[in-house]
């Protein structure tokens, strides 16, 4: 397992190479810089950043204070994040399945096009797959061993990931077979349940109230109109 956590970062590294710029890219970047220069993240047009998370940003401002340059920074986070990745995938195949082969899983997970591709972008993706990669795999400990403690920090992952991306929001879902399969009584399951949630709204949550102290009409932030809707989009997967 540790060889395939470390050829992970190393393949997350080398991804990473020549990080492949997009205008999403350029906002963060400008994000985590006039976090360190101004005190508060900021987007291209020196307005309060709302249209994404700031996760993602934060994560690269708090590597460039430590001194590395900004791009080194993105690439360090692609790096650790595909190596967590493949950590947390095989913790938590092997929890599943119990066996010690579950190493193959990480590897896939490891070598797997979406983690590889993400880390090729200063994108907040790879660390999105990390985070909730991760809050699965503690999840699934906290459950088997019954442990509260567990079941908060998974939750603090899952508000972690959500903060990175809003998508990450809808993992706050897994309170449901949570509390099904935590067991005892019904206030055992609440409690679980709500171990769990607290910190996915308390972390996750605060993006989405920053955003409504700019504009109380983009909870999200701005968002250009889509080209296809949902349903559209699903039944080009399926067709």
């Amino acid at each position: 397992m540790t060889v395939v956590v470390v050829v992970a970062g190393v393949v997350g590294w080398a991804a990473s190479a020549r990080l492949t710029g997009t205008p999403d890219s350029l906002d963060y970047l400008v994000a985590a810089r006039s976090w360190l220069a101004e005190g508060r993240p900021l987007d291209t047009a020196g307005r309060p950043f709302t249209q994404f998370a700031p996760g993602y940003p934060a994560a690269l401002a708090a590597l460039t204070w430590f001194g590395a340059e900004l791009l080194t920074a993105a690439r360090v986070v692609a790096a650790v994040a595909t190596a967590v990745t493949a950590f947390a995938a095989g913790r938590w195949a092997r929890r599943i399945t119990g066996s010690s082969r579950a190493g193959v899983v990480a590897a896939v997970a490891a070598v797997s096009i979406w983690p590889v591709w993400t880390a090729a972008h200063a994108w907040s993706e790879s660390l999105l797959i990390a985070l909730a990669v991760s809050a699965g795999a503690v999840l699934s400990a906290g459950v088997a061993r019954r442990s509260v403690p567990l079941v908060g920090a998974a939750g603090i992952l899952v508000g972690c990931a959500a903060a990175t991306r809003y998508a990450g929001l809808v993992f706050v879902l897994l309170a449901l077979p949570l509390s099904v399969q935590w067991g005892g009584t019904l206030r055992q399951r609440w409690l679980a349940a709500g171990v769990f949630v607290l910190p996915v709204l308390v972390i996750g949550g605060a993006p989405v109230v920053h955003n409504l102290t700019v504009d109380r009409s983009q909870p999200l932030g701005p968002r250009a109109p889509a080209d296809a809707s949902t349903l559209d989009v699903l039944m080009q997967a399926v067709t």
